[in-house]
This record gives structure tokens, sequence and C-alpha cells, in this order.
């Protein structure tokens, strides 16, 4: 009886270290989890540091691609610009359209030597420029939003007329047949005018 006893305890000892888990086991799985971690950070950081080395690599291409002006366009002072045909005409909201699909803008003019530039380079016509006051009348503002700091009014102007159109004169465009540094005039904005574009040279 006694040893039968002890029979039964044996195998139910053995039972239960069978199911007690296997501390080395789990050990070992943690281990080669941080492994694999370790590896994955690993390759991240490798990836992510050869994403920036190309990303670097393409803006210095792209400085070098764009230090020349497209064709058909000139440079002046780190700007590049675009001056349409006396046949190439549209409304100032078409040539603003117009300047913003060739990656441009309607023309910033922010110095005299600018406008003296400008003025020569289109001197037989009219020609929109980036200047409005659409949004509030007499507050004349760039394309990009900030404020007139130096102007080359023609005498009088602007007068926000209001013969043509009575809505008034919200465009600003050169007039270059007369003073190089009094040159604008308002206009409509529905007025069809040729029209210049600027794009920033890379430094």
């Amino acid at each position: 009886m006694s040893r039968e006893k002890d029979e039964r305890y044996a195998a139910l000892q053995q039972n239960l270290s069978s199911e007690e888990p296997d501390f080395r086991t789990t050990s070992n799985l943690e281990s080669e989890l941080k492994n694999n971690v370790t590896v994955a950070v690993s390759a991240f950081l490798e990836l992510k540091k050869r994403h920036n080395d190309l990303e670097e690599k393409l803006r210095d291409m792209e400085s070098q691609l764009c230090r020349c002006c497209p064709k058909g366009w000139t440079s002046f002072m780190n700007s590049c610009y675009f001056f349409s045909t006396a046949e190439d005409t549209m409304t100032w909201p078409e040539s603003r359209i117009n300047c913003s699909r060739m990656g441009s803008q309607l023309v910033i003019i922010e110095t005299q030597l600018q406008q003296e530039f400008l003025t020569k380079r289109f001197a037989n016509g009219y020609s929109w420029i980036g200047l409005t006051d659409q949004t509030v009348e007499g507050d004349w503002r760039w394309e990009d939003g900030s404020p007139l700091t130096q102007s080359f009014w023609f005498t009088h102007e602007p007068d926000d007329w209001k013969v043509q159109d009575i809505k008034g004169e919200d465009c600003a465009h050169l007039k270059p047949h007369t003073d190089p540094l009094n040159n604008w005039h308002d206009a409509p904005c529905t007025m069809k005018y040729p029209r210049i574009c600027e794009r920033k040279q890379f430094q």
C-alpha cells in the first residue's frame, strides 16, 4: 500500500513538473525578440539616413538645374520673368492663374532697379502686375498678400475710375511709354492685357 502511494505521488509530481512553464525557453524567446527589434531599428535608421542623403542630393540637383531660367524666360536679379506677347492677353484673374500654372506668380515689384528693368523690357504696351486692392478698396497688396511699400504710380493714380466698370479699378498694370518710375495705373480687373510672371531662382 505504501509503495503504491509513493508511485502515485511520484507520478503526480512528474505531471505537475511537465505543466510548469519552461523559463529557459521563455528567456530565449525574449532575447530573440530583443535582437529582432534591435536589428529592425538599425535597419530603419539606416533607411532614414539613406533617405535624407537622397533628399539632399535631389535638392542639389534641383539647385543646379534651376539656376538657369526656363526657355522663353528672362533672368534679372535672382528672378526669372515671363513676358507674354501683345497678342497673348488675359484678364487679371486669368493672368494670375496662368502664371501659377507655370510655377510662378504675377510680378511683385520691390525695387527701383526692378521697375526700370520691367519698364524697359516691356516698352510698348500695358501689362498686368501682381498688385490689387480687390479685398479692401485703397489697400493695395501684392498677390502674395504682402503690403505695398514702394510704389511707382502715375500722377493722380490710382483713381478707381468707374466709367469702364461700375466696380471701379482694382488691379494694377504698367503703362511703360510714360515715365519709367511713374507708370503704374489701376484698371478694371476684367480688362485683357499682356502679363508679367515672375519666379525666383534658386540661390
